[in-house]
């Protein structure tokens, strides 16, 4: 019974197959691609993410229309993602930014304040010096310690000795021209007062001081300090005693610590923890928290608050290593501190320490508040002095100044690492000095200076020549009343090229670019070279909304021609809204559906599409012209973010919408216009076109096995040579594929420089 279905079942089969012998079958190119890719690559890691792109986005805070610009730098350069014209109350800024980026750079009214992504940027605090960024002339940033002898810093200090007029003996009233980066080392003070060192310059703009600090003396060394100077009694070759330890974990994550415990109960008011004036712990953002974290800190080491076992902090935190080192000896009664902490908030007044860091265990120590930063009554055996990298627009005159403040000022903020921000004053018409504030400030260039002890002369500058190099050395008189010792605050600059200076005027820098990311495709033809050339081209994305259209969303999208190494016509294809054609000049709305963004790929690049363009040689060569054109609301290479607009409802999803339309029967006969409505009836006709798509998130969605035909790359990425397979050229794409490694192309010894194309 069983054999005879099967053979009544055969013959039902025969005779379909030969009632379907008459029509051709004809497998899809892209079938016929994704077939050939896993069997040369296997399956992917359905985790690999093949659009280097992400969606993010931060919110900013303005009391009135103000106009906003963020930026990132990448790879030593800055690059435009959003703009923000007269926002005003909380507008929140969305754009796209690769994958690398953590944080951007937010301008204010040209006030540049750095925040992590998704983070939230109040014009209140604009002013505040960010360590790392300071605003478009100047970029402070950190640099690692430096070892130096206590011969060495012995030395700054004999040359200028205390209690005598040294007026005379070094060059005074000076400036600088910037002409490269330089880094400044603190090495000596030998005063009573709190000084903040920083950077002057004239805007010649705004007839305008701007005054950047960036460095206080005796404020306890935390990570977020400019400049620490330590020393140590013991060899300071040895290795740490207990070495630093990371995110400690809760021994019982039901029962985290009150922040308040360690700081024997005392009660912490919110008020005292934030910039933005919040009384309550529940309303703290992302910079809120930041800022708790660093005084909160800055609190517990204040109070010598130094933690061995039997400390609370062993109660809730597994810190028994710190004891069981071999190293450790409590009798000598060397120190920890708490180095980082991560918390959350328990209800309004109170804060949960859920991780902790410590570390390291070591004989360095602080000078603190003394007046005399070396223990002259002791052997010192070594110091590290953290440098301050200062980096200035090329050609700018500056000066250095400090700023004092003397025990006792009363109604002036003693300074802090929270309260040293920047400042502009306007300069007089008349006399070109800088109008008075509340502050005590003493700059390198006399004319500047009070006239107090008979001299208007603060500042001091000579080179030191050391076994190690000729240094430049800066110091500063804070008081002046008796002599002008000019020994109070002393550092080193790390470079003898920046010379006293003739005036010279300020450089305009260039405006920063919005960010380009390479899409490069495979055309289907079916080579199947594996090759990514056979069309590529960067794609920019400007993100603006506007505040006086109710906060009215668009973004501006700029396509440009890179290289075209297939045979066969090619075409740029974009499937959404245009809502402004910046190419062809017609402003029209020109609706949903699917465009050419420009002419055939080979002919936008000036050549002919029987000839490979930008794959054979090291340079690219030929260019094309960009062409824009802008979007209505959200837009974004990736559709991986939760608000998805109305635009990830295309045919086309992933990439923003972008696609390659292939033409091997050439019946498009190179449409020459920049920009043009495309009919959609056309893609379905396979005998003239076969589309090349993106990969999308959906297809993890839907658990499609991804087949790349195309690729989105951060724009660092050279795509290869003709015929040089894109796994040939760069050593870990196959095991990236596979996830076997977390990268395969941002690190040149991944790759042979000599089989790819650079952009010139």
């Amino acid at each position: 019974m069983r054999l005879s279905n099967l053979l009544v079942g055969a013959s039902i089969a025969g005779a379909l197959l030969t009632a379907c012998t008459t029509d051709e079958i004809t497998i899809p190119k892209s079938e016929l691609y994704a077939r050939e890719f896993i069997k040369k690559f296997g399956v992917i890691d359905p985790d690999r993410d093949l659009n280097s792109a992400t969606h993010s986005g931060i919110n900013v805070v303005t009391t009135r229309p103000t106009d906003v610009k963020v930026y990132a730098d990448i790879n030593g350069k800055r690059y435009l993602f959003a703009e923000g014209h007269k926002l005003s109350g909380t507008t929140p800024l969305t754009f796209d930014v690769p994958k690398s980026v953590k944080e951007v750079i937010v301008d204010i009214d040209g006030r540049l304040i750095k925040t992590p992504l998704g983070g939230t940027v109040r014009a209140n605090s604009t002013g505040r010096a960010i360590w790392e960024k300071k605003d478009n002339v100047v970029e402070i940033t950190r640099e690692d310690y430096r070892g130096l002898t206590d011969e060495g810093v012995m030395a700054f200090k004999d040359y200028l000795p205390e209690g005598v007029d040294n007026i005379g003996k070094v060059t005074q009233n000076f400036s600088f021209v910037a002409n490269g980066d330089f880094t400044i080392y603190p090495v000596y003070w030998c005063t009573a007062s709190y000084n903040t060192l920083g950077i002057y310059y004239i805007d010649e703009e705004k007839n305008e001081m701007v005054h950047i600090p960036f460095y206080t003396n005796k404020i306890f060394p935390i990570d977020s300090t400019q400049g620490n100077l330590i020393y140590t009694f013991e060899d300071p070759y040895a290795e740490d005693y207990v070495p630093a330890k990371d995110n400690i974990p809760l021994i019982d994550e039901s029962r985290p610590l009150d922040a308040s415990v360690p700081l024997n109960n005392q009660e912490l008011k919110p008020a005292d923890f934030n910039n933005n004036g919040l009384t309550s712990f529940l309303d703290f953002q992302d910079e809120d928290w930041y800022i708790f974290k660093r005084r909160y800190i800055l609190k517990l080491q204040e109070q010598h608050r130094y933690y061995f076992s039997g400390h609370p902090f062993s109660e809730y935190f597994d810190i028994d290593y710190l004891i069981k080192d071999s190293h450790f000896d409590p009798a000598k009664e060397r120190k920890i501190f708490v180095s980082g902490i991560e918390v959350e908030a328990k209800d309004e007044t109170h804060v949960n320490i859920v991780k902790l860091s410590m570390g390291p265990l070591n004989d360095w120590k602080y000078p603190g508040d003394e007046q005399d930063s070396h223990p002259s009554n002791k052997e010192v055996k070594g110091w590290k002095s953290r440098g301050i990298h200062v980096s200035i627009a090329p050609g700018t005159k500056f000066g250095m100044y400090i700023r004092a403040w003397y025990m006792g000022d009363q109604g002036i903020p003693k300074p802090s690492i929270d309260n040293v921000d920047i400042v502009r004053l306007p300069l007089d018409p008349e006399t070109g000095l800088p109008k008075k504030d509340q502050y005590r400030r003493f700059y390198s260039e006399a004319k500047y200076n009070p006239e107090i002890g008979g001299s208007n002369v603060f500042g001091a500058t000579y080179m030191y020549k050391a076994p190690t190099g000729t240094y430049r050395v800066l110091g500063f008189e804070d008081y002046g009343g008796d002599v002008h010792d000019l020994n109070d605050m002393m550092f080193f600059i790390s470079s003898e090229i920046h010379q006293d200076i003739p005036d010279v005027n300020d450089k305009d820098k260039p405006e920063p670019e919005p960010y380009q990311w390479l899409i490069a495709a495979e055309d289907l033809a079916g080579t199947y070279d594996w090759d990514f050339n056979d069309a590529v081209f960067a794609v920019s994305a400007t993100t603006i909304v506007d505040g006086e259209e109710n906060g009215a969303k668009k973004t501006r999208i700029t396509v440009e021609p890179l290289a075209a190494g297939g045979t066969l016509p090619i075409y740029v294809m974009f499937n959404g809204t245009i809502t402004d054609d910046q190419g062809d000049g017609n402003g029209q709305e020109l609706g949903l559906g699917h465009y050419n963004i420009g002419p055939e790929l080979h002919r936008w690049l000036g050549g002919y599409y029987r000839n490979p363009i930008n794959v054979k040689e090291p340079v690219a060569s030929a260019s094309g012209t960009p062409l824009s054109f802008m979007v209505d609301g959200e837009w974004s290479l990736t559709d991986e973010y939760q608000d998805r607009p109305s635009w990830t409802q295309n045919d086309v999803k992933g990439m923003g919408g972008f696609y390659i339309l292939v033409n091997p029967s050439n019946s498009l006969n190179y449409i020459q216009t920049a920009i043009s409505r495309f009919d959609v009836e056309l893609l379905y006709d396979e005998s003239h076109f076969h589309k090349v798509t993106p990969p999308s998130s959906f297809d993890k969605q839907d658990q499609v096995v991804v087949s790349p035909e195309m690729l989105c790359l951060e724009s660092s990425w050279c795509w290869p040579m003709e015929e040089c397979g894109i796994h040939e050229v760069y050593f870990n794409f196959e095991s990236w594929l596979k996830g076997d490694t977390k990268e395969w192309y941002a690190d040149p010894k991944h790759w042979d420089a000599q089989r790819v194309v650079k952009r010139k």
